[in-house]
């Protein structure tokens, strides 16, 4: 059985047609769904590019094609864009196949609403919060109250009537996407029999740190220490990561005499206002924006040259960036938010918006050899129960749960008078 698989991500399109991407998403990627599907059809945004950059990475391979929809950018690209999204999503599923939506995204949301009218099985993986990534704090664009109910509600509702559901928080996204079939614990977990099951849920990360994400050796001390260098890595589309926040807490350490240099490891539209904010704050000669940097060994050694990790979001889910931060035994500051306390221990929390509270906590790193010590270890040590080895067989389970699912729905799609069967999930 093919699976389609839509992900809100901007992939590049060369004049040969072949499909490319930067730092996420390259052929790997796809290596476990491949496991369970006979093949994947990617479906995705393709920005057009006259050329192959030395950072590109191949997307297709054997067993994975890709499905390319119109490159919009932000709400009102993809309104110029509309009619064309519409044509290529109506035609994106071929019939037979399994489909897995990667949620939020309005790339899923168009081509599933042509499944939903012909009444299609199709499961999710639910990434993020839309209503805490499109909030006043974290988004300010114009039209980002009208999108954070329009992608709430839609999720809501997606996570009731797939046929599957994986969520890469343990408790924090199922509260507010709640699945279909009641529960009685905070983890979901799936039913032993899928055949009396009419929703499969499950609580399982995303993250694919595999064993050369790893250090053997835990941090003992600064690199420098007469200044503590910074990472922050994320996009710098919008400020929902907290870039701006960060930089009020690095000028903030300046003023009490502690030296920080910062890092910014990403691309978005954000950057020339986040280069304004360093001449204001007089950190010209403090941070860098290094742009894009491929995943993998790349992003390793940029983590291995940094004392500390930090990411004050106003909204995350689960962050990948933070767990490969973790594996390299990097310490890690993160905010109060989403699914970061399920990953960093209490002691190297703050408050969301706080950059007081996060200039303090940088400062105490930095003047603290054993707490930089004490973080890393734990970080370490948590970072391996998000291992590819350990997460592996929990997602397989998931997507074998798709693919027997989907046959069902299928069989029953053509057969109307059968009864339908009771849900069941096990907690």
């Amino acid at each position: 059985m093919q699976l389609c698989l839509t992900l809100e991500h901007r992939f590049f399109q060369t004049p040969d047609r072949k499909i490319w991407t930067v730092t996420q998403c390259p052929y790997a990627f796809y290596r476990e769904y491949l496991e369970v599907f006979d093949s994947v059809r990617v479906i995705s945004r393709a920005f057009p590019v006259p050329r192959v950059e030395s950072d590109f990475l191949p997307v297709e391979g054997p067993g994975v094609e890709f499905y390319a929809m119109p490159g919009y950018k932000g709400p009102f690209g993809f309104l110029s864009q509309f009619a064309n999204v519409r044509a290529r999503a109506r035609n994106a599923v071929p019939a037979g196949t399994a489909v897995i939506f990667r949620l939020p995204s309005q790339v899923a949301n168009s081509v599933e609403s042509w499944l939903t009218q012909r009444r299609l099985p199709y499961a999710v993986e639910v990434v993020a919060d839309p209503y805490d990534v499109l909030s006043p704090a974290a988004n300010r664009h114009a039209v980002a109250p009208i999108a954070r109910r329009y992608f709430t509600r839609k999720l809501q509702r997606q996570c009731k009537d797939a046929v599957a559901v994986s969520y890469v928080t343990q408790s924090y996204l199922q509260r507010r996407y709640p699945p279909a079939v009641e529960h009685s614990s905070g983890e979901l977990l799936p039913g032993k029999d899928l055949l009396r099951t009419k929703q499969y849920a499950v609580a399982v990360s995303d993250a694919n740190l595999s064993p050369e994400c790893f250090v053997s050796e835990t941090r003992t001390m600064l690199h420098d220490p007469t200044q503590l260098r910074i990472i922050f890595v994320g996009t710098l589309e919008s400020l929902y990561k907290g870039p701006d926040l960060l930089l009020e807490a690095v000028g903030m350490c300046k003023a009490q005499g502690v030296q920080a240099r910062v890092r910014f490891v990403g691309m978005g539209a954000q950057i020339p206002a986040l280069q304004t904010m360093c001449a204001r704050l007089g950190l010209e000669e403090q941070v860098e924006f290094v742009g894009s940097v491929a995943a993998g060994e790349p992003v390793r050694r940029e983590l291995d040259r940094a004392d500390l990790f930090v990411l004050p979001s106003r909204a995350e889910g689960v962050p990948r960036a933070m767990l490969e931060a973790m594996a390299r035994g990097l310490p890690c500051l993160g905010s109060h938010v989403g699914g970061i306390p399920e990953v960093l221990h209490g002691e190297d929390l703050v408050p969301a918006e706080n950059a007081a509270a996060l200039a303090k906590a940088i400062a105490e790193v930095f003047s603290q050899p054993g707490k930089l010590q004490r973080m890393s270890v734990r970080n370490l040590q948590k970072a391996h129960t998000y291992s590819a080895l350990v997460l592996s067989q929990q997602r397989r389970r998931f997507f074998e749960a798709v693919k027997e699912l989907t046959k069902r729905a299928q069989r029953e799609r053509h057969e109307p008078s059968r009864q339908a069967l009771p849900s069941a999930v096990e907690t």
